[in-house]
């Protein structure tokens, strides 16, 4: 299930955690680093997170310092359409 992190851009703890438990995060890009956004996401209990760009292009997200993170992360350019995303993730499962 995916779920839109609550601030959407997760530039503050997330209030929503009790939705985001066992699903995907929908975090919009903003001016907070991936892997800060990430990390509410996981402590919120989320099983992965998507990043949506606000400009239609993809960005890279280094790893250098995710040592604690450990659930997936994917970033999509802003064209990229989310109804699209739980087949995806339901091929990816099989």
């Amino acid at each position: 299930m995916l779920v839109r992190a609550q601030p959407p851009l997760a530039d503050a703890p997330l209030t929503n955690a009790g939705a985001l438990a066992g699903a995907v995060a929908v975090i919009g890009r903003g001016v907070v680093p991936f892997l800060e956004k990430v990390r509410r996401a996981q402590a919120a209990g989320a099983v992965g997170v998507i990043i949506v760009n606000s400009e239609d292009e993809l960005l890279p997200i280094r790893d250098d310092e995710a040592g604690d993170i450990t659930i997936p992360i994917v970033c999509v350019a802003s064209s990229f359409q989310l109804a699209d995303m739980p087949a995806l993730l339901e091929a990816w499962r099989k």
